[in-house]
């Protein structure tokens, strides 16, 4: 074993029992593995994200296209490619690792490693074109900004040139602020915003004094982070699904979204009812409403983001009552949204 060119793990979000875990295995797994692995925060080739927690799921949703990442979780929700459960276990860290070796030989020829603490590389990507992914990826939307303001706890302004729309973000509040909404008719200029690439979007690092001036000058109004992360994944990801899941995924809704604070269209009511009554694919949500699965697929990103959606495995029966014992108790309206149900998808 060669210790003089280690392999490099960092981690991000882990608790301090699933870091102590972490070490402890890793030493005890040494003597099986080929190549040194050593715990360096710096310079990692591989990053153990626990998304568990919604920083973590957050750092892993604005990275996982780096493909340096291994989730860190009770089960495999997010499909990662490279997973860990938790507890940790030494035969199956062993197992990973080597993977790692035989199937990511990439990332060890590369001398320069992003570091851990550069969440998204916002001011690197500015080529990119639509047409050159088949996939969603959030971090290059005004959904990456708002990912990593909240990341960064940094408040900052948000607008685009040559136009009025534009939108405040203050983290300590967990809040937004801009300019009163409809979210049941947003305009096309506010489309175009929600939608827009990060290299047209201008940012402004501000502080909470500034922001609470202007919203008291110009009447601004309060909201939730939600509801832009909503509204950016919901019309940027123009029928692309978020990396790792495809028509077939079989998904349900935890609970009814907050419509009065998530933008919409009344189609998204019939997506809803489908998504919550019980685990359902995304195809036959298309092939029971008639839309199309490039409305299906934006309505699922917009919900996946918001940790709203329950990713099922595709053999998995389970009846109506058994997917309601699973899914988060959705409002105290629960047993009105029951006839709202029947009513909208017709079953």
């Amino acid at each position: 074993m060669d210790i003089t060119h280690p392999h490099n793990i960092a981690t991000h979000a882990l608790e301090k029992t699933d870091k102590i875990f972490l070490v402890s295995m890793l030493d005890i797994a040494q003597k099986n593995l080929d190549v040194y692995w050593v715990l360096n925060e710096d310079s990692p080739h591989i990053i153990f994200v626990n998304v568990d927690v919604p920083e973590g799921k957050a750092y892993w949703l604005a990275n996982h296209t780096k493909n340096n990442l291994i989730a860190l979780a009770q089960y495999n929700f997010l499909k990662a490619d490279f997973f860990l459960e938790k507890p940790i276990r030494v035969q199956k860290l062993i197992d990973l690792l080597k993977r790692i070796s035989t199937e990511a030989p990439h990332l060890f020829l590369k001398t320069e490693m992003a570091s851990k603490n550069n969440d998204v590389d916002i001011d690197l990507v500015l080529d990119y074109s639509e047409s050159e992914t088949e996939v969603f990826d959030p971090s290059l939307y005004l959904t990456g900004l708002l990912i990593k303001a909240v990341q960064s706890r940094t408040a900052q302004r948000f607008s685009l040139a040559n136009s009025s729309s534009f939108l405040f973000i203050l983290p300590e509040q967990d809040s937004c602020f801009t300019k009163n909404l409809d979210f049941s008719n947003l305009t096309d200029e506010q489309k175009m915003c929600y939608r827009s690439h990060i290299k047209d979007i201008q940012t402004e690092v501000v502080n909470a004094n500034t922001i609470a001036s202007i919203t008291q000058k110009q009447g601004l109004k309060k909201y939730p982070i939600e509801s832009f992360l909503w509204a950016s994944t919901l019309y940027a990801s123009r029928g692309r699904l978020l990396t790792g899941y495809s028509t077939k995924s079989v998904v349900q809704l935890k609970r009814w979204p907050d419509f009065s604070i998530f933008a919409h269209d009344p189609e998204h009511f019939r997506i809803a009812a489908f998504m919550l009554k019980k685990p359902i694919r995304l195809e036959t949500i298309a092939l029971k409403t008639g839309l199309s699965i490039e409305h299906i697929n934006n309505f699922f990103n917009a919900a996946m983001i918001n940790q709203l959606i329950d990713i099922k495995s595709n053999n998995e029966n389970i009846t109506h009552k058994q997917a309601q014992k699973e899914s988060t108790k959705a409002t105290e309206k629960q047993s009105l949204f029951k006839s709202v149900l029947k009513r909208l998808t017709g079953e």
